[in-house]
């Protein structure tokens, strides 16, 4: 069987006021149907030939476009919070790009969770990679200076560190 190529994903970090994440549900035709997890996937071809770190947001720009259908601004030099799996097949990077406000309509079923729905969703079944390597990311954004809201801050970090000593 011939092994796949090394890939790279980026994924975007929105919180609302109250300092929700935002995830999006997967389509149901598609892989991993009806999971949620942070807006973004993998990295194209085309967007390496751009040559520079600006490869990274035009990649993010693009996949949240497509995927919730609002255009977003993504730093020049973003601050990432990269998460591999154990197997080392390929690399992904979430990137906190801002607060949105309330009235903004998401394309696809889209939801702001806080840090213990998060926990919940992972321990459901119902997250992506269970208590993987989103889960890991979307913690990292909680636990950043960005999160607007401390509390989930103090609480991603503490989730953080028990997920360390396992």
């Amino acid at each position: 069987m011939k092994k796949a190529l090394f890939s790279v994903g980026v994924f975007g970090g929105i919180f609302n006021s109250q300092g929700k994440l935002l995830l999006r549900k997967r389509d149901m035709n598609g892989s991993f149907p009806g999971k949620w997890e942070l807006p973004g996937g993998a990295i194209q071809k085309k967007h390496l030939e751009i040559g520079d770190e600006r490869a990274i947001g035009k990649a993010l720009r693009e996949r949240i476009l497509e995927e919730l259908d609002i255009l977003v601004f993504v730093q020049r030099m973003p601050s990432m919070y990269p998460a591999m799996p154990l197997n080392g097949d390929d690399i992904a990077f979430a990137i906190i790009i801002g607060k949105v406000h309330k009235g903004i309509n998401f394309r696809g079923e889209t939801k702001f969770v806080d840090v213990d729905e998060l926990k919940s969703l992972a321990e459901s079944g119902e997250f992506l990679s269970g208590k993987g390597r989103m889960y890991r990311m979307c913690l990292r954004m909680f636990a950043s200076r960005d999160c607007p809201n401390p509390e989930y801050r103090e609480l991603a970090g503490l989730f953080l560190s028990d997920l360390t000593r396992c």
